[in-house]
């Protein structure tokens, strides 16, 4: 088993290496609410749910921002492809968001990565 500071260098090496390869991996490193974003619509994702963003602002401690800057990370990651963005059918002012197939697949490799870290 790795020792505690064996797998902080391994968690700061990961870090370091793929926020700057990865623009994927960038954007999920940006920010502690970016991170978080992309965890809560993951876990949506991964549920065959898209997540709202009313939804999202209830989970969304307020410390880490308010509801425009929230608005403001998600626009962001449409417009870079990493989140689909739809609207309801039922109503047009309920936006919801899922992975995209390319944001889902780097958060399957770094679960993979965290997986390895942390099952030593």
């Amino acid at each position: 088993m790795l020792g505690l500071e064996n797998v902080i260098d391994l968690v700061k090496s990961d870090f370091y290496s793929k926020k700057s390869s990865d623009p994927c991996y960038d954007f999920f490193y940006s920010s502690a609410l970016a991170h978080l974003i992309s965890l809560e619509i993951a876990s949506s994702t991964y549920s065959n749910q898209c997540m709202s963003y009313e939804d999202l602002c209830k989970k969304m401690p307020s410390k880490l921002g308010c509801r425009s800057t929230i608005y403001s990370t998600l626009n962001t990651a449409v417009k870079k492809g990493f989140f689909t963005k739809e609207f309801s059918t039922k109503d047009r002012r309920v936006r919801s968001y899922c992975l995209s197939e390319d944001y889902s697949l780097m958060l399957t490799k770094w679960y993979l990565d965290q997986k390895k870290y942390f099952s030593n």
